[in-house]
């Protein structure tokens, strides 16, 4: 309303409003329209466009028309009639011989009023673990509504959405969840009809608990390839909660990460492999499992080299309530099988070439383990011309073997054959040097010349001497 209409009348109630109604229930109120100035006015009221509002003149202001004098009153009865409870926003119109101007009418129905703590406070949680709370919200209002909840990360809310009626309750669940050492302070914000938007404070601090293995290091002794040694490692949890553990490969989620994104891009359309620790010489039992408040897990550590070789590596025990990983060092050192040979090197000095020359070697195996022993066909021109009996074999501790070897060459020249003979579960072969040189045949005659001095003509003269084969 202009300020000059003001000046000029009064309207009580400046809004009209209805509250609290109830379906198919009568409600009425008056609306005064007063003439504060010194000349009548002629005053007139439109009722509004809502078929559950009616407006009617009293009986004394019907008689005195629809002129106003000054300091008299225009008055009508406002009746509202609701068929739900629903809220309406409208107006009335007041014409006047100086203008016009509205009144609001307001009516609000049974409103929902939902009771929320004023904050959710969680203190210390243990990492990697969910530490849940419930709140009971409460309807105190006047009518049911539907209620929307969201939560922020780490904190989650369940259910997201649900009803509650008049002077009812509503269970909230509320779940914390900390992945790292630190403070955490996040809003919930519940959703519901005649409130709009309600936020709770959260808050809580994830810890680290007391979990911890009973050695960071594990070393074996030195021990045969193909036999086993075992060690114990216990996990203690000291703390109030159960605890869960995983024997884990990398010593963080993001190498985790890493690892699976570099798996997918080297065999595209596959999923990523386990992440779990593997390996060819030690393994860990059980690898994953559960340990309850102030309770121990013992893990059986195995050893199993396969090549006789030093072996250094680390397995991450991934425990839930910890934000970084435990670690546990493996060390060990595998034996593999000694077999020797009774020479290094062979000589055989010079050959003749096209003639067959035989050796005997002597293979033994001076270790503590069995093993087989192969020698793969050499492929130089004087290796091939080697033979050996037997190239292959199964020897067992203390054993000894004759090898029976063969040369025969067509080839001249000096030779020198590094012949490697493999040993299973050894790192590197056992080498074989065999010399020599193969010559051709050389021959020595018992005369140096034949002299026949004078011999008579048309008679035979003859003469022998020797030819011999000095190899």
């Amino acid at each position: 309303m202009q300020p000059k209409k003001l000046a000029v009348f009064d309207v009580s109630p400046a809004t009209i409003e209805f509250a609290n109604f109830e379906p198919f229930q009568e409600y009425t109120t008056q609306l005064s329209i007063k003439n504060a100035d010194t000349a009548p006015h002629g005053v007139q009221v439109v009722p509004p466009d809502c078929p559950f509002i009616q407006l009617s003149r009293t009986e004394a202001s019907k008689r005195r028309g629809l002129i106003v004098s000054a300091g008299l009153a225009a008055v009508y009865n406002v009746r509202f009639v609701p068929e739900d409870v629903n809220d309406y926003t409208t107006e009335v119109t007041v014409v006047t011989d100086i203008g016009s101007f509205p009144v609001q009418v307001r009516c609000h129905g049974a409103r929902a009023n939902l009771d929320f703590p004023s904050l959710i406070e969680f203190g210390p949680s243990p990492v990697n673990v969910d530490t849940s709370k419930t709140i009971y919200v409460r309807n105190v209002g006047q009518r049911k509504c539907t209620v929307t909840a969201d939560g922020a990360a780490p904190f989650t809310v369940t259910p997201q959405q649900d009803s509650i009626d008049v002077d009812e309750g509503l269970q909230f669940e509320i779940v914390f969840s900390p992945t790292a050492v630190e403070e955490y302070s996040r809003e919930l914000v519940f959703r519901y009809v005649d409130a709009g938007e309600v936020r709770v404070p959260v808050h809580g601090f994830g810890a680290d608990v007391p979990i911890m293995l009973s050695a960071t290091a594990v070393r074996f002794n030195p021990i045969y390839i193909s036999l086993i040694s075992q060690k114990r490692v216990v996990l203690q949890n000291d703390s109030e909660v159960v605890v869960r553990f995983q024997w884990m490969r990398n010593p963080t989620r993001e190498q985790d990460a890493d690892s699976q994104a570099g798996q997918e891009r080297a065999l595209p359309g596959q999923s990523a492999g386990p992440l779990t620790f593997e390996d060819d010489a030690f393994s860990i039992e059980p690898m994953e499992g559960e340990v309850w408040p102030s309770g121990r897990a013992e893990m059986k550590v195995t050893f199993h080299p396969t090549v006789a070789s030093s072996y250094a590596r680390t397995a991450w025990c991934q425990v839930t309530g910890r934000s970084s990983r435990l670690p546990l060092q493996l060390r060990g050192i595998g034996i593999g099988p000694n077999v020797q040979f009774d020479c290094d090197v062979l000589d055989v000095g010079d050959v003749t070439m096209r003639m067959r020359h035989e050796y005997d070697l002597t293979l033994e195996n001076v270790g503590g383990i069995p093993t087989r022993f192969a020698l793969p066909p050499p492929s130089s021109i004087f290796g091939r011309c080697m033979k050996f009996e037997p190239s292959e074999g199964y020897i067992q501790p203390g054993e000894v073997y004759t090898v029976h070897m063969t040369f025969c060459s067509e080839t001249l020249g000096a030779f020198k054959e590094d012949l490697r003979w493999t040993m299973q579960g050894a790192p590197v072969p056992v080498t074989l040097t065999i010399k020599g040189k193969v010559i051709g045949p050389t021959f020595q005659m018992n005369r140096r010349e034949l002299q026949y001095g004078k011999v008579s003509f048309g008679f035979l003269t003859s003469q022998q001497f020797e030819v011999h084969n000095t190899r």
